[in-house]
């Protein structure tokens, strides 16, 4: 079930009871961009896997970490700094605050850095997990995770949220994002052709359950 809110000038849609998936927040030309300059940078090497110290595919699978990446080909990723695109940094906050505002009520901060992540039909599909608890000294409290990629450009990679056995499928449409409290239990397909671009942001709050 979907009805319109209306987010600076976007119309948005609800969909259950946390989990909310909006109409397009970026133009097909903002997600463009951002995927462009990611690409042109140089000396800048994705990661292939989670960030240092919290991958729980090397115990898994037996395999060695190395700076922190230990080759699993779960994905590509990096982070993209504030000064190089302030108005992603602000347009993702103000997606999470509204959200928070209407219906979470926690105790945020401001966006520190947003990673944009790449996959590819050579990695490995990102298993069902909860964000919260493991990667920061600050507890991420919402998830936001924009879809970059149109959807001629890959094929599988949905993304999918369960609050119940029944999941609820994340933004597909270009520049449109999905938000969510950061213990959701959430998982991605794998990308069977093409690459999917994503920004991913975390939402965090000093004290944990405020």
């Amino acid at each position: 079930m979907r009805d319109g809110l209306l987010l600076g000038g976007f119309l948005v849609g609800v969909l259950m009871s946390s989990v909310f998936v909006t109409e397009p927040i970026f133009s097909p030309g903002e997600c463009n961009e951002i995927i462009e300059s990611v690409n042109k940078k140089k000396n800048i090497e994705f990661q292939n896997c989670c960030p240092p110290g919290v991958c729980r595919y090397a115990e898994t699978e037996g395999l060695e970490e190395f700076h922190g990446q230990c080759g699993y080909n779960l994905r590509q990723s990096l982070s993209l700094q504030y000064d190089q695109f302030p108005f992603v940094f602000q347009k993702f906050y103000d997606v999470a605050e509204y959200y928070n505002n209407k219906y979470y009520g926690f105790e945020i901060e401001s966006v520190s850095e947003i990673h944009i992540n790449k996959y590819a039909a050579s990695d490995r599909q990102l298993e069902a997990h909860i964000d919260w608890g493991h990667v920061l000294p600050t507890k991420p409290k919402i998830t936001v995770s924009m879809s970059l990629s149109p959807l001629s450009a890959y094929e599988g990679g949905i993304l999918s949220c369960y609050e119940t056995d029944q999941p609820v499928i994340g933004a597909i449409e270009q520049g449109a994002a999905t938000v969510f409290p950061s213990w959701t239990l959430h998982e991605l397909s794998r990308v069977t052709s093409g690459e999917r671009y994503s920004a991913v942001r975390w939402i965090v709050g000093t004290k944990s359950f405020r």
